[in-house]
């Protein structure tokens, strides 16, 4: 197929993509649309706004599948690529460049965990608490069990009591 057929299919699989997101399922998403953005590319060109919005659907299923780091960072590129496209092309006000641009800040924002990692799960948390509370343990001991500082201890104690209170 060629020409406006062509364009007509990949219309037809950016709304199966699109109810294929309603349901949740990315992962089909993921697997079915870079065929299709591939042949958008060749046939319609990468400034096209149907291109556009196939990649757009890509991206916002790699970002929003229970995204791993790596599909996150994939994502943001690709929002990334394609809003610096849609922009020129469409201008900034085209509400296609504007669901992108929004696209692209919640999956900046998905990337983003701010302080620490804990040292301690909440099963390391409740067994400590279990261990010194019952007496088997000191919190010293249970630092040193846990290979944490003592002080670490001290607040998973204190955290505890808190919240019984």
């Amino acid at each position: 197929m060629r020409g406006h057929q062509q364009e007509d299919t990949l219309i037809g699989a950016l709304g199966i993509a699109s109810t294929l997101g309603n349901l949740g399922r990315y992962g089909e998403i993921k697997s079915f649309l870079p065929k299709n953005i591939s042949a958008a590319r060749s046939s319609l060109g990468v400034e096209n706004s149907t291109t556009l919005q196939l990649t757009n659907a890509y991206a916002r299923a790699l970002a929003d599948g229970g995204a791993s780091l790596h599909d996150l960072r994939e994502a943001v590129t690709t929002f990334e690529d394609i809003k610096e496209t849609s922009n020129r092309v469409l201008g900034m006000d085209h509400p296609l460049s504007c669901e992108i641009q929004g696209n692209l800040e919640r999956a900046r924002k998905k990337g983003r965990h701010p302080g620490r990692k804990p040292k301690l799960s909440d099963d390391q948390r409740r067994e400590i608490r279990d261990v010194v509370r019952s007496g088997k343990r000191t919190e010293a001991e249970a630092a040193r069990l846990f290979g944490v500082h003592r002080s670490t201890i001290s607040r998973v104690m204190r955290e505890a009591s808190d919240a019984a209170a």
